[in-house]
């Protein structure tokens, strides 16, 4: 079992460590240094083991052992400590060394715990302790007095990459959401961020950031903010960054094109979180930038006049919902297919929980299912569409246009999987109820669906000749 691997591991380090006798240095201080290292640096399950720049390191050493083990000390002993420390967890083989170059081509030293039991070790040394979260305060308050003494044209230093990266982590991790807010729409630390990362990275980041604290507030008690208007303040710096500082004279394509998925990606996020009278003004950004984003304004000033003009928040629960499956609807039409489904799903979601078994729902899941039918994702589509019809018979009854209209739509999805036979006897079931205007579509399709099934049918008919033949000779 892993605790008696970890009490040899702990005697074993121990003895290693007394067997150089250095002052101000005990096997606990070292162990403890092994544990904080593993507990602030590693990020969850997507970061296992992570590479972590040396003046990061230092910082979380200086601050545990000042607070620890040294908290009357000068801070240039500690210091002193913290160097010993380090070239200690290397020379005993806990911690790996690594020189590489960082983007300005800087020469730069990083970190890593050596293997997955040391990682082990450490996290279970030091994940219940108090400590773990002060260190992250303690680490976040100090990058946050970087950021506060750089000018508008700073020079990237060695530990702005991992700050601009992971600031806000260290800060929610401390419980500094208040701080975390702050720098979120701090216009100087998204230049950093946008001139050291590149713009798609740094918006990645920025919209990463914003969502993790948009769930805390709107799940949380806090009063302090509304967590729709933190998002739209947090794109609304990233976007006055983006407009100010990168938007040269005579933009090339590639600026053109980062400015693009920027602002697309900063709506869609708009958009999933029902902020929608900035997202509609994001748009008007856009224009210049892309052709699409013309197309979803006009559909939507074409449909209401007022929407974009006015605040356009939904009320309650269903009108966001029906909302969002409304823009997942823009966002096919102009083939942003992934943004489509999500916005659609969410929609629907929401629509369900709010509602239940209900019309508007059955509506809705058939809606979903025929845009579905034109991406040919049929699995998906014959799911929302089978979801859909018994709550459409029920309330509108067997002969409705609607009904009809969503049983053609699983015939095309039985069609599209290659299903002919249950194809065939869908469509056949509404023939007589159809309307003109699908009287020949459908016609059509059964003709097509016929054609299909019996070339199967002789194909799979030479397969058996040849394979008797093959059987005789």
């Amino acid at each position: 079992p892993k605790s008696q691997i970890f009490y040899i591991l702990k005697k074993t380090l121990a003895q290693l460590v007394l067997h150089e006798r250095l002052k101000n240095i005990s096997a606990d201080l070292v162990t403890k240094c092994l544990g904080v290292f593993a507990a602030v640096f590693t990020r969850g399950d997507d970061c296992y083991r992570p590479w972590v720049p040396v003046s990061a390191v230092r910082i979380v050493f200086k601050n545990f052992i000042s607070k620890v083990f040294m908290p009357r000390k000068p801070i240039r002993e500690v210091e002193k400590v913290v160097s010993a420390v380090l070239k200690k967890l290397i020379s005993i083989g806990v911690l790996t060394e690594m020189e590489a170059l960082n983007k300005q081509e800087d020469q730069r030293i990083f970190y890593q715990i050596h293997s997955d039991i040391y990682q082990d070790f450490g996290e279970q040394l030091f994940n219940k302790s108090k400590w773990k979260r002060q260190m992250h305060q303690l680490l976040g308050k100090e990058y946050i007095g970087i950021v506060s003494k750089k000018k508008k044209k700073m020079r990237i230093q060695e530990l702005d990459e991992y700050m601009l990266k992971w600031l806000v982590y260290h800060l929610i991790e401390g419980g500094n959401i208040v701080d975390s807010i702050q720098i979120l729409s701090n216009k100087v630390f998204i230049e950093c961020r946008v001139r050291y990362l590149g713009i798609k990275a740094a918006c990645t980041k920025q919209i990463q950031d914003s969502e993790q604290i948009y769930v805390f507030l709107k799940n949380g008690d806090s009063t302090f903010i509304n967590e729709s208007h933190f998002l739209i303040s947090s794109y609304q710096s990233f976007v006055h960054v983006l407009e100010n500082d990168f938007s040269p004279i005579i933009p090339t394509k590639d600026d053109l094109k980062q400015v693009n998925v920027a602002m697309w990606a900063l709506t869609y996020s708009l958009f999933l979180h029902s902020c929608n009278s900035y997202a509609y003004r994001l748009f008007e950004k856009i224009k210049p930038y892309d052709e699409e984003s013309k197309m979803v304004i006009h559909d939507f000033e074409e449909g209401d006049k007022t929407r974009f003009h006015q605040s356009n928040v939904p009320n309650n629960e269903v009108e966001i919902a029906e909302e969002l499956i409304k823009i997942g609807s823009k966002f096919f039409k102009i083939n942003r297919f992934h943004n489509a489904i999500k916005l659609l799903e969410t929609g629907l979601d929401r629509l369900s929980e709010a509602l239940g078994e209900h019309i508007e729902v059955a509506r809705a899941r058939s809606h979903i299912g025929e845009i579905y039918c034109k991406m040919k994702l049929y699995e998906d589509a014959l799911e929302k569409l089978k979801a859909a019809l018994p709550q459409l018979l029920k309330c509108l009854g067997s002969d409705h246009e609607e009904l009809i209209n969503a049983f053609v739509l699983t015939g095309k999805a039985y069609f599209g999987m290659m299903d002919y036979d249950m194809a065939l006897t869908v469509l056949y079931g509404v023939t007589r109820k159809l309307n003109k205007a699908l009287h020949n579509d459908v016609h059509s399709m059964i003709g097509d669906i016929q054609v299909k099934r019996r070339e199967r049918e002789n194909a799979n008919s030479i397969l058996r000749d040849n394979s008797e033949n093959s059987a005789k000779t």
